[in-house]
């Protein structure tokens, strides 16, 4: 079966990791406060949980074509530890 992970599976496996990367290259450019910083990364963690919890199953046509069951651009992709051009 197809695994129904949604968006939040490419920020459930490395989301943890990346936030503290991308605020240390961020604040080279621009400087952060620790207020600022805990804003981002409260925004982060909401939407982290908005896309564990609510954003599992959207309905093809909010998808971009990119990420349809159906695979209308023939895309190769990762489904069930094998790759496919299939519609899911």
């Amino acid at each position: 079966m197809y695994n129904q992970g949604g968006l939040a599976n490419p920020i459930r496996r490395g989301g943890n990791q990346i936030l503290p990367v991308a605020v240390k290259a961020i604040s080279k450019d621009i400087p952060l406060t620790n207020v600022q910083f805990s804003t981002l990364q409260s925004a982060f963690l909401f939407a982290y949980a908005f896309m564990y919890a609510g954003g599992q199953d959207f309905p093809d046509a909010t998808l971009p074509r990119e990420l349809q069951d159906a695979n209308p651009l023939g895309i190769w992709r990762l489904v069930d530890k094998r790759f496919s051009k299939d519609p899911v």
